[in-house]
């Protein structure tokens, strides 16, 4: 009996083991690439998209339409108290200021979405916490936009802020887009909030 898993325990290490410098052999070479998914990496379906997306151009018309009371009752329905919504205007206006009006918008990263109560008491919804790289008329600056989503599909705005890049987001930037690029196919194994990205 003792030798029968003695050879069971010896198939299996040899089997790992030979898994190991495949998979090194194939990283080595280029045909693979493994590694641990950044924290924020949830994928919006094609549905979330669009009604993000939506939202920051309705977003957008009111900063160009000067409608900034309107995103001040989107933010005190969401609760969000006179010093966030002064500092959210702030940012609005320095933003615009720096690097003029936007014109497109590469989605970044995404947290996965998670009930609002979770960590906003009196408040009901999705929220979709989303980040994106935005191209404007004077430069490139990445944008943050917490959004509320609720059962009908109604879009509101708990946060945002809009920042220049920083050096992290344009070297993950450019890492992202090698892998997309070169590895199309992709195996996803959970890795507690995380996961364990094969590209192939």
């Amino acid at each position: 009996m003792k030798k029968y898993l003695l050879r069971i325990l010896l198939g299996l290490t040899f089997f790992v083991f030979s898994l190991f410098f495949i998979l090194w052999g194939a990283i080595t070479l280029g045909i693979l690439s493994v590694g641990i998914s950044p924290y924020a990496h949830y994928k919006l379906n094609q549905k979330e998209s669009q009604l993000i997306e939506a939202s920051i151009a309705r977003f957008r018309e009111k900063i160009e339409n000067a409608q900034f009371d309107q995103i001040k009752n989107e933010l005190i329905q969401n609760g969000r108290d006179e010093w966030l919504q002064n500092y959210t205007m702030q940012k609005v206006e320095n933003i615009r200021e720096e690097f003029g009006k936007p014109q497109s918008i590469e989605f970044f990263r995404a947290l996965p979405p998670k009930p609002v109560n979770k960590y906003f008491e009196n408040l009901s919804g999705t929220l979709y916490m989303v980040s994106y790289f935005t191209k404007a008329e004077k430069g490139e600056f990445s944008e943050h936009f917490d959004w509320i989503i609720n059962e009908n599909d109604e879009v509101t705005l708990l946060t945002y802020s809009g920042n220049k890049m920083q050096d992290w987001e344009i070297k993950n930037r450019e890492r992202e887009s090698f892998i997309n690029a070169n590895y199309p196919n992709e195996i996803r194994i959970p890795f507690g909030e995380r996961f364990i990205e094969i590209r192939y």
